[in-house]
């Protein structure tokens, strides 16, 4: 008998980390964006755009990238920003001779991955999870997926790894943007230059959610029977953090998938701002605590949903249900039959139902 196969599709920032993955980087070569974005020049330019310009500390990268969106705004309104494509251009745009991060190489920023502070638990918990549920005869696959840089994820993921001296990597797949090395000569000057190949936003997601259902890349635009796919979307569990998650929550909620955000735990700032955030997007809000004890509600409610994807029995159309629950016009005849089966299968509830935990509290609701 072949094993259920349950994937876990996560985002990186903010999911599996407790900082964006930029900060390490700016941070080490802090003294440098001081230096140059505070130029009276660079200032007079930022400040067309941002009157109270000034790059003080690493968080401050971020005012340049909005700096550059509003400057592309003002030519062409229409234009469509992408996050994923903005600050990697930043990123090789910094590597410029005379600019902060001058020579910069893959190596130097595999280690500076390294510095990026993980969640609490976050790969002990996919480790022990794959453990349990094999016994069960369920293979647990764990995927990240980000707009973010592979290179500084796997230092970040490896770093962590050495840290807490743990041998085997539950990571089965990175989807990320890459960047390569090319030497080029300028000036009878030969340096290293970085360059883009391959970047993810935020709604190409869902291409990647075929690819991994369907088995493999090659088959992602293959026409495949649901039926036949490796890893059926209603198997597929969505950790992310905000808004940008959103559409990858929604493409698997309508699939049959389950979606859980995660917020910092004991913020409740962080935590109202999820919530309002995630409105009926998701089915779970919890803290971003890993740790695999019977205690953390983010352990007990991963098992509760793999047992819940692994052995669902319900045949009916998720697509047709989740039609209904947003009000998407249908026949009545049609709507006669949801409401019917709402109210009695045991594993469509009627309506929305979302399980949150308050920060410093252990009340589930």
């Amino acid at each position: 008998m072949s094993k259920i196969k349950v994937a876990i599709f996560a985002d990186f920032d903010l999911t599996l980390t407790e900082e964006y993955q930029q900060i390490p980087l700016i941070n080490h070569y802090l003294d440098n964006y001081k230096e140059f974005y505070n130029k009276p020049e660079v200032l007079e330019h930022f400040r067309k755009y941002n009157p109270k310009f000034s790059f003080q500390e690493a968080g401050d990268f971020f005012k340049i990238l909005h700096v550059k969106r509003d400057e592309i705004l003002q030519k062409d309104k229409t234009a469509r920003i992408q996050n994923g494509v903005t600050w990697l251009e930043q990123l090789i745009d910094d590597t410029q001779e005379g600019f902060p991060l001058e020579g910069l190489t893959l190596s130097q920023l595999y280690e500076l991955g390294k510095n990026i502070k993980m969640s609490n638990g976050c790969l002990e918990c996919f480790i022990a999870l794959k453990e349990e549920w094999q016994k069960r005869g369920v293979e647990i696959c764990v995927y990240i997926v980000s707009v973010g840089l592979k290179t500084l994820i796997e230092g970040a993921i490896h770093g962590y790894m050495e840290k807490h001296n743990i041998q085997v990597n539950p990571i089965d797949g990175i989807y990320s943007a890459e960047i390569v090395e090319n030497k080029v000569k300028h000036n009878d000057k030969q340096f290293t230059k970085l360059e883009i190949i391959s970047i993810i936003e935020d709604y190409s997601k869902t291409e990647i959610a075929y690819e991994i259902a369907k088995g493999g890349k090659l088959n992602r635009d293959k026409k495949i029977m649901g039926s036949d796919y490796t890893i059926p979307h209603s198997r597929f569990i969505v950790l992310g953090d905000g808004f940008s998650d959103i559409p990858m929550f929604r493409f698997f909620r309508k699939k049959g998938g389950q979606g859980i955000m995660v917020y910092k735990k004991g913020c409740m700032n962080s935590f109202l701002k999820a919530r309002s955030t995630c409105f009926d997007n998701v089915d779970y809000l919890l803290e971003r605590d890993y740790t695999p004890i019977s205690s953390n509600p983010l352990w007990v409610y991963l098992n509760k949903v793999i047992n819940k994807v692994s052995y669902k029995k319900c045949k009916h159309s998720e697509v047709s249900i989740y039609n209904y629950k947003w009000s998407k016009e249908m026949s009545k005849t049609e709507e006669t039959e949801i409401i019917n089966h709402l109210c009695e299968c045991d594993e469509h509830k009627f309506g929305f139902q979302l399980t949150y935990v308050v920060p410093r509290h252990n009340k589930y609701f």
